[in-house]
């Protein structure tokens, strides 16, 4: 592996640990940020293209139900440098909240860099578990 490589998978890592931190604080614009002009962002039941609907999106979403805080955290990263500025990145993620556990599932990143700024191109998410919703709501 070279130097060029390293920086790149780090910077890579930083990204995604930006999109997490800027979700898990409600930071629309540096969420949206984190994504190339023409992204598209999908999970289970829906699709959303493009930088300004993601930030649009983000800034009037509110999907963990009676949790006033929550906290992703990402694991398992795996990274194929498929090109000098294209990368697939597969990771593991898990949402705690002020009201205990709330989801978890994977996500698969495709990332390019323009500039030697790396951002997401695409992200599909899948939930492999989610917290019934009535735990959700005794806290």
């Amino acid at each position: 592996m070279t130097v060029d490589e390293l920086i790149a998978r780090e910077q890579m890592r930083h990204r995604i640990a930006a999109y997490n931190h800027a979700g898990d604080t409600d930071d629309a614009a540096a969420f949206a940020d984190c994504f190339i002009e023409d992204a598209i962002f999908e999970g289970p039941g829906f699709r959303i293209d493009g930088r300004e609907a993601i930030r649009t999106w983000k800034a009037s979403q509110t999907i963990f139900g009676a949790a006033s805080s929550r906290i992703h955290h990402v694991s398992g990263l795996f990274i194929t440098l498929t090109a000098p500025d294209h990368a697939i990145v597969h990771s593991n993620w898990l949402v705690t909240t002020d009201t205990g556990p709330h989801s978890a599932g994977r996500y698969k990143d495709d990332l390019v860099a323009n500039d030697g700024i790396w951002r997401i191109a695409r992200r599909t998410g899948t939930v492999q578990w989610r917290a019934d919703e009535n735990f959700l709501k005794e806290a």
